[in-house]
């Protein structure tokens, strides 16, 4: 179990605080500044603030504070663009999970007031495919707290682009050029899987003359949703016209169940899309079996404890399983969503 403590923003201020002796120029006093700083707002990890102000808030010299920078950004740690005077650290909303749809809802009122930029569209798709994977309620406070929000236009030329000086320079030429030219696939993808008749393994086609040029988040079809989940979790290479993954969507498999799968092979070899889809259709097979047997009859109190455990997770997705008639179409699920553009670091 993970364990946490809290910090208020306001020790930084706190005047027997500031009376210790100060933390110097380093990788980790500044990654616990970005993480717990008076800069930050109510969204994990996003928020305004320039190399200057930084360093002088923690008293270190400008080149010591790019250098120190230089160093959190090289691990993915935190990415700049210092140029709009905009930070994104990737990680911090995994630390900072936000407790209630309620907070998600209140996200987008801060969000409008930070600076428009490529890392401000790419922090946004991050936090979308993390929320994605925290359940319906969060899904759908989402996409009410950010429906029609406009991605900010990418920079013409991705290869000349200097989003800010020195230290994000490098963070910079290090991920952007990849993960934008993913979230451009992703996209052109997803609008695809969100036209009428997406869900059916015999549908095919090409995205149209104008997929990815709106500029407009698009609607994101069940597959897609699956997918930008699984990237959220590590996994790649996942694709959202998968025949496999539809017909598994299409006799009733849920978004949790490939969540679920995906957890449990998270930093192992077996990691990959194939497996999760493998796993997701073992488990379909297995609850319709389970759901049949336990209405037949009730399991042995001598059931081995192994073969138990195995049974009671299966048994969680048979009721819903079982609910549905073989073959019958899931439920129509669409919701304001943008590609991710790379896993969290």
């Amino acid at each position: 179990m993970s364990r946490y403590r809290k910090i208020q923003v306001k020790v930084w201020g706190d005047e027997k605080f500031r009376k210790l002796s100060p933390i110097p120029p380093c990788g980790q006093g500044l990654w616990l500044f970005l993480m717990t700083g008076p800069h930050t707002g109510p969204i994990p990890g996003l928020f305004r603030a320039g190399r200057a102000g930084m360093a002088e808030e923690l008293g270190w010299p400008q080149e010591a504070f790019d250098e120190a920078f230089a160093e959190v950004s090289n691990e993915g740690m935190a990415e700049a663009d210092f140029n709009a005077r905009l930070v994104w650290l990737p990680k911090a909303v995994s630390h900072n999970k936000p407790e209630s749809p309620n907070v998600v809802r209140s996200w987008r009122a801060e969000f409008d007031l930070l600076p428009e930029c490529d890392l401000k569209s790419r922090a946004l798709a991050c936090l979308r495919a993390f929320v994605m994977a925290m359940g319906e309620g969060f899904v759908t406070a989402f996409s009410e707290a950010f429906d029609g929000v406009k991605a900010s236009k990418p920079d013409g030329d991705k290869g000349s682009g200097k989003p800010s000086p020195k230290p994000s320079a490098k963070a910079s030429t290090k991920t952007m050029p990849n993960q934008e030219q993913e979230q451009e696939q992703e996209q052109e993808q997803e609008r695809e899987n969100a036209r009428p008749g997406a869900l059916d393994p015999g549908s095919g086609g090409n995205p149209g003359p104008g997929a990815g040029m709106s500029g407009e988040v698009p609607a994101v079809s069940r597959q897609a949703a699956v997918c930008i989940a699984l990237r959220a979790e590590g996994i790649g290479s996942v694709n959202p016209g998968n025949l496999r993954l539809l017909q598994l969507i299409a006799d009733g498999a849920e978004i949790d169940m490939f969540v679920h799968a995906a957890r449990s092979v998270k930093g192992t070899e077996k990691a990959s899309f194939a497996y999760v889809l493998g796993t997701v259709a073992g488990q379909m097979h297995d609850a319709k079996a389970m759901a049949a047997q336990a209405r037949a009859s009730p399991a042995a109190s001598t059931e081995p404890p192994r073969q138990r455990a195995a049974r009671e997770e299966i048994e969680q997705w048979a009721p819903r399983i079982a609910a549905q008639a073989p073959g019958a179409a899931a439920a129509p699920f669409t919701i304001d969503m943008e590609a991710p553009n790379g896993t969290f670091n």
